[in-house]
């Protein structure tokens, strides 16, 4: 089954996610948790917003990401996006610490 994404396409979705990011990045950075007391910031859900958005107008596809409720309505699609949104070592991040992605 070939993938119907074309490279291009998707490596202009993951340059707008980063300038999501690094917009974020610019302003101050607040962290704060999730239920489950791993930490978040804006920049995680602005990017994952970002990120679903234009993935699913590159490739209308099931969703599943950290940073979204599981919609178990994905198992039934052909094609499932399945993205990890959010800054690695998001206290560095916040912090503006190095290593952080």
């Amino acid at each position: 089954m070939e993938c119907p994404v074309s490279f291009d396409g998707l490596r202009s979705v993951l340059a707008g996610a980063a300038a999501v990011v690094v917009d974020v990045y610019s302003g101050s950075v607040r962290v704060d948790r999730k239920e489950d007391g791993s930490p978040i910031t804006r920049a995680d859900l602005r990017a994952n917003d970002f990120l679903r958005r234009s993935l699913q107008e590159l490739l209308p596809a099931g969703w599943l990401s950290e940073e979204t409720v599981d919609d178990t309505d994905r198992l039934a699609r052909e094609w499932v996006w399945v993205v990890d949104p959010g800054v690695w070592r998001t206290s560095s991040f916040a912090w503006r610490q190095e290593p952080m992605t």
